[in-house]
């Protein structure tokens, strides 16, 4: 038996907690990739911030589907994110050369909205393929810009999927009761 959840904080507080689970988990994981990779207080926080920052915007997203279709559409919010995530990733594209690359200022807000939403995934998988570029004088250009869409596209796109199929099936886990 599947219960609808009629307490969006409840869905937006599961989705929290296991946001932060998993990014700790890939946090472990990219320490034993990279010994160099230190964990210091004010990495740690930033770590926090972006996982408070998503769970907003996924809460916003939340209570604006609830007031509106009044059921939780956890597609919305995955909608949402890959409308902005390629916004963003279109309007920085330039022809360089007869090559098209990603280019921006460190000041952009896009860039700073896709590293807000990046996950422990994101890093782990440029420790693996590092994207070398040019990133200095404010200017934010990788080489890559399949490395880039795959790490700060297309991994927090499937992870935000994953999250949200994992916090379905953690409430309906929860709140499961058999009626005799």
């Amino acid at each position: 038996m599947k219960l609808t959840i009629n307490r969006p904080h409840v869905l937006v507080f599961t989705w929290m907690i296991l946001n932060f689970i998993i990014n700790e988990t890939a946090l472990l994981f990219n320490l034993a990739f990279n010994l160099e990779y230190r964990i210091t207080t004010d990495s740690y926080l930033t770590n926090l911030k972006y996982i408070f920052i998503q769970t907003l915007i996924y809460g916003i997203i939340s209570l604006f589907a609830k007031a509106v279709w009044k059921t939780e559409k956890q597609l919305l919010f995955i909608i949402f994110q890959t409308i902005i995530f390629h916004a963003i990733l279109f309007l920085n594209i330039v022809r360089i050369e007869n090559t098209f690359s990603f280019s921006t200022s460190f000041d952009n807000f896009g860039l700073k909205y896709l590293f807000l939403n990046s996950t422990e995934l994101t890093f782990l998988f440029n420790e693996i393929f590092p994207n070398y570029g040019i990133y200095d004088g404010g200017v934010y250009m990788p080489d890559s810009i399949s490395i880039f869409y795959i790490s700060h596209i297309v991994i927090p796109i499937f992870y935000f999927i994953l999250l949200g199929w994992l916090t379905t099936k953690t409430i309906n886990l929860l709140t499961y009761h058999e009626t005799k």
